[in-house]
Formats: C-alpha cells, sequence, structure tokens
C-alpha cells in the first residue's frame, strides 16, 4: 500500500492531493500557489473524475442519499452548476438555507452556502442539496501543477484525498 506522509503547505510541490508512485507516498498540499518543481518526473497530483451531481431530498439539511457526499467546496458547486446547464447564483451565508451546494431545478439555479449551522427552511418543497457520488480517481501528469486530465479536478480536501486513494487500494500507514 501507499503510505499517508501528512498534510502540510510545500511551496515547490503540487496543489492538492499528492502522489509519488515510486515511493508509494502520499500527501496533501495546502500552499496556495505552489510552483509544481519538487520531483518533476516521478511525482504529481492524484486527481478526481467529475462524477455526475444527484439532487438531495428537498428540505432537508442533510439530504444526499447513500453513496453521495454534499459538494463541499464553491468551485466544484460552480462547475456542477454548468455541468447541469444552471445559472450559478453566487455564494454565500445564509442561515435558513442549505449546507454546501444547494440547487432548486424548478428554477434551474445552484448557489453555495458558507454558513457552518443551516436550517434547511427555505423552499423546503422545492429545493436542497446537490451531492455528488463518490467518483474514482486517476493519477495525474507528473511535474505538473494543473496536471489533472480533462474531466477532472484536484482534490481539494485532506478527507477526500484520503478517501480517494483508499479507493485505489492503497492502504493508510500512518501520519
Amino acid at each position: 500500500g501507499f503510505t499517508w506522509k501528512g498534510a502540510g503547505s510545500w511551496v515547490k510541490d503540487y496543489p492538492g492531493c499528492m502522489i509519488r508512485p515510486s515511493t508509494s507516498e502520499v500527501w496533501f498540499n495546502t500552499h496556495p500557489t505552489p510552483t509544481g518543481e519538487w520531483s518533476p518526473t516521478t511525482a504529481g497530483q492524484l486527481c478526481r473524475m467529475m462524477p455526475p451531481a444527484v439532487v438531495g431530498e428537498f428540505g432537508n439539511t442533510d439530504g444526499c442519499p447513500p453513496g453521495t457526499s454534499v459538494i463541499e467546496t464553491e468551485a466544484v458547486c460552480r462547475a456542477q452548476a454548468s455541468t447541469l446547464g444552471f445559472t450559478w447564483k453566487g455564494a454565500g451565508s445564509w442561515v435558513k438555507d442549505y449546507p454546501g451546494c444547494m440547487i432548486r431545478p424548478s428554477t434551474s439555479e445552484v448557489w453555495f452556502n458558507t454558513h457552518p449551522t443551516p436550517t434547511g427552511e427555505w423552499s423546503p418543497t422545492t429545493a436542497g442539496q446537490l451531492c455528488r457520488m463518490m467518483p474514482p480517481a486517476v493519477v495525474g501528469e507528473f511535474g505538473n501543477t494543473d496536471g489533472c486530465p480533462p474531466g477532472t479536478s484536484v482534490i481539494e480536501t485532506e478527507a477526500v484525498c484520503r478517501a480517494q486513494a483508499s479507493t485505489l487500494g492503497f492502504t493508510w500507514k500512518g501520519a
């Protein structure tokens, strides 16, 4: 299996989930603008396929069906809105709405809610969360800070990095 080496902020590495198959190691980089200079022929990004989006149960702050998860970043929410052909309405913090990516199919609109504890009271019969299936992961191009192939995206959180590495059969052996 692969060894989880930890998370940190490294300027010379790659954005998000990083992998070096030659040494069976995985890291998560939080640096906002890494350069991609480290190990350019043997390391790169672990990328996720953009899965189809699934509309969760209306009026529920935990409405994503089993096998799916709420879309937790504005960037992925915006990308899914575009894929669906829906109108991106923006991001904000709304207490009466739903956590993460929100959708109202009747008007073809999508928003991203950053409120930490929303109540799910807004439009309870026509709106809810936009959820995603857990997609397969693919290894991106080595030595490239934008190494994810077309149709895939950077893995943006450590938790998803660990989960995706697991789906490839990589075993976490400690931090």
